[in-house]
C-alpha cells in the first residue's frame, strides 16, 4: 500500500517513530478516501521530497496526528435536559467537539448532508478550544521552536492546529452529495482556503459568498467599516446546488396571450458572448416570417450572427405558440415568448445582501426575544442558515451538523425550514460548556439548550409543527 503514495514510500525508510506512528494512523483508516489520504500525507509529511505548494506551518503533523488519534471518552444521555428524547434524532451534545466528532465518525461516517460551522475568527481575542498540542506547547521541543517566534505567526498556526483535525473529521462524515459551509472574516479567510483546499480538495470548492452583516456603516469605525463576512463552500463529488425560489417582477411581463397569461419577447437572435455565426456555425439558418420572407439572424450592424434554438427547437415552440413574429422598420423579428413563473427559481448568488439573508442587529434582537438581552456576542441570523439549508439540503431526512453550535441558530433554522417545506431534516450541535458568567445559561451549551427549548415550546403554544425534540448528552472523558 506504501507505493500508492510515494511519500508513505519516502517515510518508510525513516527510523524517526513519528513519522511510523503516523503513517500507521493513516494506514488504519479504512473508510478514508484514498486521494484524500495522499493529499494529506503529502501535506504533511513531504518536505523533504523538495518544494511543493501548499500549507505549511509550525504544529501541522501534531495536528494531523491529533485528528487521526482515536477517541477517548463517551457520550452520555442527560435525560433532564433532553425534550421527547425517545421520539426524536436530533441531538445536543456537550463537549469538545474534536473527541466528539471522532465519537460520531464511526456511527455517522458518510452520512451528513450538511455541516456548517461558525468557528473563531483568530481576531486576537482568546478561544477557549485547547488542544493537546497547545496543552503541551509550553514544553519540548515545540515550545523551543515557537518561542522565538512572531507571537502574530503562532496565533495563525494556533488557529490552523485548532481547525486542522477537525476540519479531516467533518470531511469524514459528509455525505458524497453533501456540502459544508464555513463562516470567517479576513483574518484567517485565505489561510482557511488553503486549508480547505488540502482537506477536502481543491476541485470540491464550490463558492466564496460575502454576507453583508450589517445593514449600515459602524461611524466610529477607524479606517473602513467591515460591512461583510465570508462563507466558503465546498462539496463532495456528488453535490447539487439547488436553486432558489424568487418572485419575478409582474411589470417586466407586459404582454397578455389569449389565455391572461403575462409574458414578455426574448429577441430569438442570440445577443452578447458567443453570439457570431463564427461561435455556432449550425445555429445560422433562415427562418420564415408570416408572409414568406426568409429572415436571417443578422445584427442591427449587418454583422452575421445566430439564433438562440436549434431548428427543431423552433418548430416544437412555434407549433407549441411560444414564438411571436413582429414587423418593424427593418422587417420582421422572431420573439419567444416568456411566461411568468409563480414558481421561479434562480441560481444562488455569491453575494448576500442583508435583506435577503438578514444581518448581526437582526440575529441579536432573535436571541434576545427568546432568551433576553445581551446573553451572547455575535449569534447568526436564522434567515443566513436558512438559505444555506434550502442550497444544500432536500428536506427529506437530511442530517445537518454544527460542531461549533454557540447560540443554537443552526437548530432554530432547521425547526423553522422544516416547518416551511415540510421537511424531516435533522440537526446534531455540538457545544463546549465554555462558562458564560450568566446565572440563566452557566454554559454556552446550556444557553444553546435552552435556546432550541423555547423555540419548540413557542411552536408548540402557536401549534404549528409536529412536536419536536432533542436528546441532550455530555461527553465525558472517563473511559467506558
Amino acid at each position: 500500500m506504501y507505493k500508492q503514495f510515494p511519500a508513505m514510500a519516502f517515510r518508510e525508510e525513516s527510523e524517526d517513530p513519528r513519522f511510523r506512528e503516523l503513517l500507521d494512523m493513516l494506514l488504519e483508516q479504512r473508510r478514508t478516501n484514498p486521494e484524500r489520504v495522499r493529499r494529506l500525507v503529502e501535506a504533511c509529511l513531504g518536505e523533504e521530497m523538495g518544494e511543493r505548494y501548499g500549507l505549511s506551518w509550525s504544529g501541522k503533523q501534531k495536528a494531523l496526528r491529533e485528528g487521526l488519534q482515536p477517541p477517548t471518552g463517551r457520550l452520555v444521555p442527560v435525560s433532564e435536559k433532553s425534550v421527547r428524547p425517545e421520539r426524536t434524532e436530533n441531538r445536543i451534545i456537550e463537549g469538545d467537539n474534536l473527541e466528539v466528532l471522532k465519537l460520531l465518525e464511526p456511527e455517522l461516517s458518510g452520512q451528513v448532508k450538511m455541516i456548517y460551522i461558525d468557528p473563531p475568527y483568530n481576531t486576537g481575542h482568546r478561544y477557549i478550544y485547547k488542544d493537546s498540542w497547545r496543552e503541551r506547547g509550553s514544553r519540548g521541543r515545540h515550545a523551543r521552536e515557537t518561542d522565538g517566534a512572531d507571537a502574530v505567526d503562532r496565533r495563525h498556526a494556533g488557529w490552523l492546529n485548532m481547525m486542522y483535525p477537525r476540519l479531516i473529521l467533518a470531511s469524514r462524515l459528509l455525505r458524497p452529495d453533501g456540502m459544508i459551509f464555513v463562516s470567517i472574516d479576513d483574518h484567517e479567510v485565505h489561510r482557511l482556503r488553503l486549508l480547505m483546499d488540502e482537506v477536502f480538495g481543491e476541485e470540491r470548492f464550490l463558492a466564496t459568498i460575502i454576507w453583508q452583516k450589517v445593514y449600515s456603516p459602524r461611524m466610529d469605525a477607524r479606517g473602513f467599516s467591515a460591512d461583510h463576512d465570508y462563507i466558503l463552500v465546498y462539496g463532495g463529488p456528488e453535490a447539487r446546488v439547488n436553486r432558489l425560489p424568487f418572485r419575478q417582477n409582474r411589470s417586466q411581463f407586459g404582454k397578455v396571450d389569449d389565455a391572461g397569461r403575462p409574458y414578455r419577447r426574448r429577441s430569438l437572435r442570440k445577443e452578447g458572448s458567443h453570439s457570431l455565426r463564427s461561435d455556432a456555425p449550425g445555429f445560422f439558418f433562415p427562418l420564415t416570417a408570416p408572409d414568406g420572407t426568409k429572415v436571417w439572424p443578422v445584427k442591427p450592424d449587418g454583422t452575421e450572427g445566430c439564433w438562440r434554438w436549434t431548428r427543431e427547437k423552433y418548430e416544437r415552440e412555434l407549433a407549441a405558440g411560444n414564438v411571436e413574429w413582429v414587423k418593424g422598420e427593418k422587417g420582421w423579428q422572431p420573439y419567444a415568448k416568456q411566461y411568468m413563473n409563480p414558481d421561479a427559481t434562480r441560481p444562488p448568488t455569491t453575494i448576500w445582501m442583508h435583506r435577503e439573508a438578514g444581518h448581526n442587529h437582526e440575529a441579536s434582537e432573535e436571541l434576545a426575544e427568546l432568551l433576553g438581552p445581551r446573553v451572547f456576542d455575535s449569534p447568526k441570523p436564522v434567515r443566513l442558515i436558512r438559505r444555506m439549508l434550502q442550497i444544500a439540503t432536500t428536506g427529506e431526512d437530511d442530517l445537518v451538523l454544527d460542531f461549533f453550535a454557540g447560540s443554537g441558530t443552526t437548530a432554530q433554522a432547521v425547526l423553522e425550514q422544516n416547518l416551511e417545506d415540510g421537511g424531516k431534516r435533522r440537526f446534531i450541535l455540538v457545544q463546549l460548556p465554555e462558562p458564560t458568567g450568566l446565572d440563566p445559561f452557566p454554559t454556552i451549551s446550556d444557553l444553546t439548550a435552552e435556546r432550541v427549548r423555547r423555540v419548540i415550546r413557542r411552536m408548540e403554544e402557536q401549534g404549528i409543527g409536529e412536536e419536536p425534540g432533542f436528546r441532550f448528552e455530555r461527553w465525558c472523558g472517563d473511559a467506558p
